[in-house]
């Protein structure tokens, strides 16, 4: 049985080529930080050994490297996991030991093809060939009819994961927009959200191209899209690459000659004395820019004498406002909505998960604690 070079396999030959420019770029380029590099390498050599892997069955050529057959599929549910991990860590997210149940499907699914895993390399290339010579077969118009069972194996195992992935990533995404991420800007996170919903477009047309191969398995055999579709997550990858891991050594601060006991006592007297929290616009950026110092300084400062991050430092003068001007029978008129928006809150919604996060209980139910 003789290799075959079509377009498909083309395809797979580029991205495979992409991958190695890939690799080589995040090598050789300064930063960003070793743990952000070493994530974004497993991803790129978990999603290479994948392409790799369709690419050779795609041209026939695993017949010639039959040690590779049988394992695509269970490296790529490896992919996601990784791909998580590296958004946490890019994002300063530490990583938890609990986090390695991430590779129990991987785990499972490996061990569950273990009889075909350790087969001999002959042996292998027997099913293969068995396997092209039903390909080869196949007429176009052949349908065949839709199997409850199998659909449903098939949507666990392979469909499901990357979607709640997707969906895990762009809801953590959008918590994290509210805090101080100083080495990512606006710009880079909104990239990264399109990424993700470039990754949810490409996972839509995976799932329908799976279905009409499911139901006419000639479309599948015919025009195998899943070199297509990896080849689309390299280019996804590479744009991930570029906008969410620029090295923080890049960043143009303002210089800051002070040091950092005078800047923590200039921040003291806005907070205390000047209470720059009631401004409901306020930022790191504008309150850095009220020191004429930088946002580099002002969420160190943050972190070192306050140990809170800088959104945390804000709410916390804020909810302590709050209670002052609820505990105070004049504001009795007012409402909860307007007391969070004397005390600073944008929002009554953002008040009131913030007030119960740090109190243990409402706004309301803390009014009818102190006028019990």
């Amino acid at each position: 049985m003789n290799a075959i070079l079509d377009f498909y396999g083309i395809i797979g030959i580029l991205a495979i080529g992409q991958l190695l420019i890939l690799i080589l770029f995040l090598v050789f380029r300064e930063g960003p930080q070793w743990q952000i590099k070493i994530a974004f390498l497993l991803i790129l050599g978990v999603i290479g050994f994948v392409l790799i892997h369709d690419t050779l069955v795609q041209t026939r050529l695993i017949l010639y490297f039959p040690q590779f057959a049988f394992h695509g599929e269970s490296f790529a549910l490896l992919i996601w996991p990784f791909i998580f991990f590296y958004i946490k860590i890019a994002f300063g997210k530490k990583l938890h030991w609990i986090e390695i149940l991430h590779l129990v499907p991987f785990l499972l699914y490996q061990y569950s093809r273990m009889d075909l895993i350790f087969l001999l390399n002959v042996e292998k290339q027997q099913i293969l060939e068995t396997y092209y010579m039903e390909l080869d077969q196949l007429n176009a118009n052949s349908i065949r009819k839709l199997s409850i069972s199998a659909f449903t194996k098939d949507f666990v195992y392979y469909r499901l994961q990357p979607i709640v992935y997707i969906s895990w990533i762009l809801i953590f995404i959008k918590k994290m927009k509210g805090k101080d991420i100083i080495s990512k800007s606006k710009v880079n996170i909104r990239w990264i959200q399109l990424i993700f919903y470039g990754y949810l477009g490409i996972w839509l047309a995976r799932y329908l191209h799976y279905l009409g191969g499911f139901i006419y398995p000639a479309l599948n055999a015919n025009h195998p899209f899943q070199m297509v579709f990896l080849a689309l997550q390299v280019v996804l990858l590479s744009l991930l690459l570029l906008k969410s891991a620029a090295p923080p050594d890049k960043i143009i601060y303002k210089k800051e000659n002070r040091s950092l006991e005078t800047l923590h006592g200039e921040m003291l007297r806005l907070f205390y004395q000047d209470k720059i929290f009631l401004d409901s616009e306020l930022s790191i950026k504008k309150l850095a820019d009220r020191l004429n110092s930088n946002s580099k300084y002002i969420s160190l400062i943050s972190n070192e004498y306050f140990h809170k991050s800088f959104s945390e430092l804000v709410n916390g003068f804020r909810i302590e406002e709050a209670k002052k001007l609820l505990k105070d029978s004049s504001n009795r008129q007012y409402t909860i909505e307007a007391i969070a928006q004397k005390a600073g809150f944008k929002s009554v919604a953002t008040f009131n998960r913030v007030f119960k996060k740090t109190e243990k209980m409402t706004p309301s139910q803390y009014l009818r604690f102190i006028n019990s």
